[in-house]
């Protein structure tokens, strides 16, 4: 029996373009904020923690763990405290606020160059997506799967 689907979605069943200009500005509005608002829970006083042993700042101040948070976000670097940020930020309400910019973009790309028969299929392969994600039932993002190593197999193919 399956337990858990590891599902990679960003360039996969999504542009990139949705995660780059609206997740990523989402959570950098959204940092400090959460960062002061719960500074005192264990979780996220492990990732502050994880971020000072990272970068070999073990005073850092939130101000300047925020600063590493943005920094890693610029450089798109995939480390597990970022992560751990993002997902603490997307919590709440992007999934249900920004959903349908994403939708309205993957509409409108196909709009503009897939034929008919195109659209309908790559309809169809987005209603099986979403049947699969409703039987995935909770879906939680991957935040300890640490940085990239070999940032080339992105970029081959």
């Amino acid at each position: 029996m399956i337990s858990h689907v590891i599902v990679d979605i960003e360039g996969t069943t999504s542009s990139t373009w949705f995660v780059h200009r609206t997740l990523y500005p989402y959570s950098r509005e959204r940092f400090a904020s959460y960062l002061a608002a719960h500074r005192t829970r264990p979780d996220v006083d492990a990732m502050v923690q994880l971020v000072r042993d990272t970068v070999k700042e073990p005073d850092a101040d939130d101000a300047r763990v925020v600063w590493w948070l943005c920094h890693w976000l610029d450089g798109d670097q995939k480390m597990t405290a970022l992560k751990a940020f993002q997902d603490f930020a997307h919590k709440n309400g992007i999934t249900k606020t920004q959903a349908a910019e994403l939708y309205r973009f993957q509409a409108n790309a196909m709009a503009a160059g897939i034929k008919a028969q195109q659209q309908q299929a790559a309809m169809a392969q987005q209603q099986h997506q979403a049947e699969i994600a409703q039987k995935l039932g909770s879906v939680r993002p991957d935040t300890a799967a640490g940085a990239e190593l070999n940032r080339m197999s992105q970029q081959s193919a």
